[in-house]
């Protein structure tokens, strides 16, 4: 058996933080990046820690999301809260 070359992609891990802040901008700039944003996208990028790149694929996995809100976005004791009301069947 051959080994190939193929280099094993790597996986971004977001903090909450991350994830909360690339929603609220990427509803910001309409799930769109625009030439004319540019600028403000490098400099969102830079204040969150997440490479300009690894925002473009984020946003275009979770342009899905642009018309409804995930737990995903939610704060965590936001998401423990909903959690307490739910039994265990739900």
């Amino acid at each position: 058996m051959r080994k190939s070359n193929v280099r094993k992609q790597f996986r971004t891990k977001f903090t909450q933080h991350q994830k909360e802040s690339m929603f609220k901008f990427a509803q910001k700039v309409g799930w769109k990046l625009q030439k004319r944003d540019e600028e403000l996208i490098s400099e969102f990028c830079s204040k969150i820690g997440v490479e300009k790149q690894v925002f473009k694929v984020w946003l275009h996995n979770n342009k899905k999301y642009s018309k409804r809100a995930t737990i995903d976005i939610l704060p965590e004791f936001l998401i423990q809260k909903i959690l307490c009301f739910l039994s265990l069947k739900e």
